[in-house]
């Protein structure tokens, strides 16, 4: 008879040969950090921020997912300051103006046509640039995507209001 040392040397060795024989069975796939990369930036839902830019004064107002009255009046208000501004822009625009405002993560704020097709006349660019000026004397708070600042698009319609 086999005494308990020979016996659990036994069990061990009968144990090791099933081990290696049911991993031989198991396949492991190896993922590359490419792959593993590509898997979750195609969960992430791009459209979607998880905050949307803010002006300053309007860091903690509403929800911040969605284009909160506070930025809408923080724009109009900064535009409406400068009366030559806006009879300028009347001129030169009519009476409503579609901008794209660019906000980088860096919180500076820059304006262009929303029709990018038409050609812009140097004083055309000029008064959008004044726009810019007006709406970035202070950084912003930037837009946020899984916690990390981003670059932001947001279309706006500008009313243009003659003051007496």
């Amino acid at each position: 008879m086999l005494d308990d040392h020979k016996m659990v040397r036994l069990l061990f060795l009968m144990c090791s040969i099933f081990l290696v024989g049911a991993c031989q069975e198991v396949t492991i796939k190896k993922l590359e950090l490419t792959e593993l990369q590509a898997e979750r930036l195609s969960e992430i839902q791009w459209d979607v921020l998880d905050a949307l830019p803010a002006p300053p004064g309007c860091e903690h107002s509403e929800d911040s997912r969605t284009s909160s009255p506070c930025l809408l009046r923080f724009i109009e208000r900064s535009i409406a300051e400068d009366h030559e501004l806006v009879r300028a822009l009347q001129r030169q625009f009519g009476d409503t103006l579609d901008l794209n405002l660019v906000i980088d993560p860096e919180g500076q704020v820059s304006v262009d046509r929303h029709n990018k097709d038409l050609e812009l006349e140097a004083s055309q660019a000029d008064l959008l640039s004044r726009i810019s000026a007006h709406l970035s004397n202070r950084p912003w708070s930037p837009g946020i995507k899984r916690g990390i600042p981003v670059q932001v698009h947001l279309s706006y319609t500008l009313v243009l209001k003659s003051s007496p």
